[in-house]
C-alpha cells in the first residue's frame, strides 16, 4: 500500500548509506532522558505532555512545508537511540512534508527507487490529544498520528517540530511483523525551499486533487489501495 509508504517511515536493511542525513538537528537532552509508552491505542506517545495548542499548529505549522532532519529510533528499553536512524540503515526512506492551508498534505517521499514520488492526501489535529492525523479515517491510527512533542526555535533561529510517530514495520525472532517508533526532527521549509522541492519533484498543482493518490514527475497512480 502506498499510502502506508507515506504514513510510515519503512527501512529495514543494514548497510552504508550514500546520502549523508542534513542538518544541524536541535534535540533537547530531557528528550533522551525521557521514557515513551505505548499507550492502549498502540501509539507510542510521551505520557503526559500537554499538546501544542491549536493555534500554534494553525500559525506556525498550517501553510508550510517540512523537511526531515532528524530521526531517532525509540528503543526496547523506552528511550530514545542517539544516532540517527538514517546512518544505520537502507533499503526505505522518509518523508517531507507540506501541509497545505486547506488540510490538504503533500508528502514529498526519499527512497531508494528511481524517480520522485509525491503523495497528495488530508490531515488535521486533534488539539485533545496532540497528535497531527494524516490520511483517512480507513487507515489505522498507529499509521496515521504524529504526536507533536514540541515546537522550537534554535539559535539559528529557524523552527523545529519534534514529533513521535510510527517509522514501519520490523520482522521479530518469531517472524511476525512488529511496529516500531521513533522521534522525527523536521526543520521548516523557507519558501524557496519549498518551491525548489515542489520544482525538483514536478509537483503540479493543477492536476485534480485526489485523495491518497501518488505522483511522479511523469505519471499519475491513483488510488493507492
Amino acid at each position: 500500500i502506498f499510502l502506508m509508504a507515506m504514513l510510515s517511515i519503512v527501512s529495514f536493511t543494514g548497510c552504508d548509506m550514500t546520502e549523508e542525513p542534513s542538518g544541524p538537528v536541535t534535540v533537547i537532552d530531557y528528550e533522551f532522558d525521557r521514557t515513551y509508552i505505548i499507550n492502549n491505542d498502540g501509539c507510542c506517545v510521551f505520557k503526559g505532555l500537554k499538546p501544542v495548542s491549536a493555534a500554534d499548529i494553525e500559525n506556525k505549522v498550517k501553510g508550510y512545508g517540512w523537511k526531515v532532519i532528524g530521526i531517532y529510533e525509540v528503543k526496547d528499553d523506552g528511550r530514545l537511540s542517539q544516532k540517527d536512524y538514517r546512518e544505520t540503515v537502507c533499503g526505505g526512506g522518509y518523508v517531507d512534508y507540506w501541509f497545505e492551508s486547506d488540510s490538504r498534505l503533500v508528502g514529498f517521499r526519499h527512497g531508494d527507487t528511481p524517480g520522485k514520488f509525491y503523495n497528495k492526501t488530508t490531515w488535521r489535529y486533534d488539539a485533545t490529544k496532540g497528535f497531527i492525523m494524516r490520511g483517512t479515517e480507513s487507515e489505522s491510527l498507529q499509521n496515521r498520528y504524529m504526536q507533536v512533542l514540541l515546537l522550537t526555535k534554535t539559535e539559528s533561529n529557524y523552527l523545529q517540530m519534534h514529533t513521535l510517530q510510527k517509522l514501519g514495520d520490523a520482522t521479530d525472532e518469531n517472524g511476525n511483523l512488529k511496529p516500531f517508533y521513533g522521534m522525527v526532527v523536521y526543520k521548516r521549509m523557507t519558501d524557496n525551499e519549498l518551491e525548489a522541492t515542489k520544482k525538483a519533484y514536478g509537483y503540479d498543482a493543477n492536476v485534480n486533487y485526489t485523495i491518497d493518490s501518488e505522483h511522479n514527475n511523469n505519471n499519475i497512480v491513483s488510488p493507492l489501495y
